[in-house]
This record gives C-alpha cells, structure tokens and sequence, in this order.
C-alpha cells in the first residue's frame, strides 16, 4: 500500500510543498501520462474555503505565530512542520484573499498559500501494459 494514501489532502498538499522548497505551489497540477497529484491553483473552488495555510520563518516562536494569526481573526486548526506551518481558519470566507495579502507583508511569514484541495488522479493504461508513466516509461506507487 502506498505510504501516503492515509494522508488527509492538506497532508499530502504540505508534503509535496515541503519537497519542492517553500513557496512552490505551482507544483501541483496532473501529469500528462495519467496518474498523478493534481490541484487547480487557478480555480477558486479548488481551495478549502476560509482556509489558508500560513509558513512561518524558523526564528517566530509559537506565541508570536498564534499572535499574529488570532490578530487577523484566524483560528489555528493544525500546526505542521515543526511548528512553523499553521493551517488556519477564518469565520468569514470572503475575507480570506485580503488576508492573505496583509500576512504576505508581515515580517516573519515566509509564505501564505490557499489551503488547495489536492486529489490523487487514477493511473491511465498507456498502451504498453503499465500505467502512469506515458510514454517514457511505468510510474509505479506500492
């Protein structure tokens, strides 16, 4: 089985950012051959409403985080990464892309993305008796 097929979407979503470096979210998207993980960065439905994620620098402490999170209105719902990443919440989803501006000028925020929801597409039969890896090639996940 798959080691990552019990992550929740935000688990999987932070892993692949955690993998291409801080603030790389354009790494989501569907590969060409099938199977794959994929994330509609430029569809506003594809994100968590009310949700951002919040990737703090390594010298904020946790009370400087909370601090700056609860004076935005934002409810802290899990903390990632060695406490440097916080997934939060806001009461009121439309507010959520100002919100996200004023954190990205915040000394001490290394990034703010939208929470997207991240789904994992089935592999497609190539035509050479694998799947998911298109022409050049299986992709296997086990």
């Amino acid at each position: 089985m798959n080691q990552f097929a019990k992550l929740p979407a935000t688990g999987i979503a932070v892993l692949i950012m955690m993998m291409a470096g801080a603030g790389a979210p354009n790494l989501l998207s569907a590969s060409a051959g099938g199977g794959g993980l994929m994330a509609a960065e430029n569809d506003p439905d594809a994100a968590v409403p009310g949700e951002l994620l919040v990737k703090f620098d390594n010298a904020v402490s946790a009370e400087q985080a909370n601090t700056a999170i609860t004076n935005v209105g934002g409810e802290v719902v899990n903390v990632m990464l060695d406490g440097s990443l916080y997934l939060v919440r806001f009461a009121y989803a439309e507010t959520v892309p100002d919100i996200k501006r004023a954190l990205e000028k915040t000394p001490g925020i290394a990034y703010v993305e939208l929470n997207y929801k991240v789904g994992i597409e089935p592999p497609v039969e190539n035509g050479s008796g694998s799947t998911g890896g298109g022409k050049d090639g299986p992709i296997t996940i086990e």
